[in-house]
């Protein structure tokens, strides 16, 4: 079995079965072969096989059947990478159309179950059909200095992001396959379609996995969350402050603060009337202004109406005597 490393101009991985034990190097000419290979049997007795094309970003160490309740069909795998990263996988029946559409829905339904689900579960659930602890199961398939220490924080971490990359097992000529990844594209997860290309040499046979289609790649490894962008500004209308009342700037919500007299708003005051300069319409009456009168004289009596200044009121002066006298 050979996986990608590190590295990336090492090829992708592929798997080697060899019917007969041969000693010493040979000469390897792959062939095309028309070999029917189980795809379920190979991904659990080389669950590196899910790892081609350098997706994910760690290899594939462990799969295991996949079991819950009210799943529709059997045909799915759970699979964890050496970083703890979680990959479902999905194996359509060539003979039966339906048989992607029901694996579609329950990789969707799993998917929900799986989401921040304790770890401990999890652990479970992959432990109990391993029959080992994942991480004795990883270490037995895995280069030698490798270590488990951030195996479970990688685990949380996927399980956290709810965000499991699929792999369907079918050949291109698939048109359910085809359709269960677009609908799975339409549902924002990673998923690949890929083949199962076989190749022999003198007995040996060679099976790599042949990419079809991908949508929505992303790693099997928790992703970073996104910075959050800044937030904008928000521009509310505000009435103008009233430049009369200081305290207007300081008053907080919910108290009252009596108004002053110089904050209250002013009350127009009739104005005379002008008259109209429009010829068609009548000016409107001036009110009649009071009489004047003349100021009383000192010690004298108050004059009465319609008399004149300086001639007694309604009286005509006596004649004169040859005296000089007015007669009484």
């Amino acid at each position: 079995m050979h996986s990608t490393g590190d590295s990336e101009d090492r090829p992708g991985s592929y798997c080697v079965r060899c019917p007969t034990e041969k000693r010493g190097w040979h000469t390897f000419i792959p062939t095309p072969a028309a070999v029917s290979v189980d795809a379920i049997s190979l991904v659990l007795e080389a669950p590196e096989f899910l790892s081609g094309q350098g997706f994910p970003d760690a290899a594939v160490r462990v799969a295991v059947p996949l079991a819950f309740p009210a799943q529709r069909t059997d045909r799915l795998l759970l699979a964890v990478d050496e970083s703890g990263g979680i990959m479902l996988a999905g194996f359509p029946d060539p003979a039966d159309r339906g048989s992607a559409t029901a694996i579609a829905g329950d990789l969707v339904a799993v998917t929900g179950r799986l989401w921040r689900q304790p770890t401990p579960e999890f652990l479970k659930m992959v432990e109990e059909p391993l029959g080992r602890p994942l991480a004795t199961a990883i270490a037995g398939r895995t280069r030698h200095d490798w270590s488990g220490e951030t195996l479970l924080s990688g685990v949380a971490a996927s399980l956290e992001a709810g965000r499991f990359p699929v792999v369907l097992v079918a050949a291109e000529s698939n048109a359910g396959a085809r359709e269960a990844v677009a609908f799975l594209a339409g549902m924002n997860i990673p998923v690949r379609l890929i083949d199962v290309a076989v190749f022999t040499s003198d007995g040996t046979e060679v099976a790599m996995p042949k990419l079809i289609v991908e949508a929505n790649r992303a790693s099997a490894q928790a992703p970073r969350p996104a910075a959050a962008p800044a937030a904008q500004p928000v521009v509310r209308p505000t009435a103008s402050p009233d430049v009369r009342r200081p305290e207007a700037a300081t008053a907080q919500p919910g108290t009252f603060r009596p108004a002053s007299p110089a904050a209250q708003p002013s009350v127009a005051r009739p104005t005379p009337q002008q008259p109209s300069r429009d010829r068609g319409s009548a000016a409107p009456a001036a009110p009649a202004a009071e009489p004047i009168r003349p100021a009383p004289h000192p010690g004298g009596a108050v004059p009465g109406p319609g008399s004149k200044p300086g001639v007694m009121a309604g009286k005509r002066p006596l004649p004169k005597h040859e005296s000089g006298k007015a007669g009484r």
